[in-house]
């Protein structure tokens, strides 16, 4: 760039012309090419300056908001807290005042167990078990003289204890009942007022196909009229060291667990409370139950791991459908 001045540049004037100071400042600048200059000046430091205001903004909105989120974080937080500190305080009035809330007393759950099975030697064992269960209705029926009415207008829960034999044929006094049954899915009816759970008893070394057919099959019919699973089938082996009586053991105290959550569900529904605390009345009016979601807050792992199980059942059930249902037509040939 010629830094010296342009003498083309320079404007041509009479010499009659009188120039102002303005004009004479301007005149001067335009020879020595100051505008120039200050042109290329402001193209450098202009962007500069924009820069440094885009990031001054951009910094402030960007602390502002984070500050918001962490806000609305905390107030979730204490939200959650509040809940879960009234949830606990209100079960720990229940459990301080347990002689005046007879759960168990003032709501009956009536469970019927059915079974079926080869060996007397069970039997025994499963009536010395249902102490287990004590603080509910139980019956206990043998399937073949069970009441079918009165099953398929059942309400409450029916424990299916089934015992394969190692013959992996199914027994006179269950097959007229899985004919029923199958009678209803041709029928395409459904007995989604069933709940029911099915403990099944056989020896691992009889095989696959033998192993607990008869209680699968009992689960996959069942299943297929949209019977309401509370647990999945719990396969009892007689091979195990521990036996049947510790392995039915387990599965009843399983089964008191979920019937206990259940009373404990029903419990703002059906009045379990004999006599009404003033501290429940009061904490009664503070705390909005959320459909159950307060007294189910520390039972969701347990919860999933339940649904979890079901639905790989559930599988399996369906994995056995063509096969078991293909013999069970040949045993019903065979019967006939």
């Amino acid at each position: 760039m010629n830094l010296n001045s342009n003498p083309e540049r320079t404007p041509r004037r009479t010499s009659t012309h009188q120039m102002t100071a303005f004009e004479a400042a301007v005149d001067y600048a335009e020879r020595q090419d100051i505008f120039l200059y200050f042109t290329a000046f402001m193209g450098i430091v202009m962007p500069a300056v924009v820069y440094f205001l885009y990031m001054k903004i951009h910094n402030y909105y960007q602390k502002k908001w984070k500050r918001e989120a962490e806000i609305k974080e905390l107030e979730k937080l204490k939200k959650k807290k509040g809940k879960n500190m009234k949830n606990s305080n209100l079960k720990k009035v229940i459990n301080n005042d347990i002689e005046k809330i007879e759960i168990s007393k003032m709501i009956t759950l009536n469970i019927k167990i059915f079974f079926s099975l080869e060996n007397e030697e069970i039997e025994k064992i499963i009536n010395n078990q249902l102490k287990l269960l004590s603080s509910y209705n139980v019956t206990i029926h043998n399937i073949s003289t069970m009441n079918v009415d009165e099953f398929l207008s059942f309400n409450g829960l029916c424990l299916f204890i089934i015992e394969s034999n190692k013959d992996g044929t199914i027994t006179d006094d269950i097959l007229w009942f899985f004919e029923i049954l199958q009678d209803y899915e041709e029928r395409k009816e459904k007995l989604k007022n069933i709940n029911y759970a099915i403990f099944g008893i056989s020896d691992i070394k009889y095989g696959g196909k033998i192993y607990q057919k008869s209680g699968k099959f009992l689960s996959s019919l069942l299943y297929k009229l949209s019977a309401n699973s509370i647990s999945p089938i719990w396969f009892g082996d007689l091979n195990k060291e521990n036996g049947i009586s510790e392995q039915l053991k387990e599965w009843l105290m399983k089964i008191n667990l979920v019937c206990q959550k259940q009373i404990l569900l029903r419990k703002k529904y059906d009045n379990i409370v004999k006599e009404p605390l003033d501290i429940l009345d009061e904490e009664e009016n503070d705390i909005e139950y959320d459909s159950d979601e307060s007294l189910e807050d520390e039972t969701d792992e347990e919860d999933k791991e339940e649904e979890d199980d079901e639905e790989n059942s559930e599988k399996d059930y369906s994995d056995i459908d063509s096969s078991e249902s293909d013999d069970y037509e040949n045993e019903s040939k065979k019967k006939k």
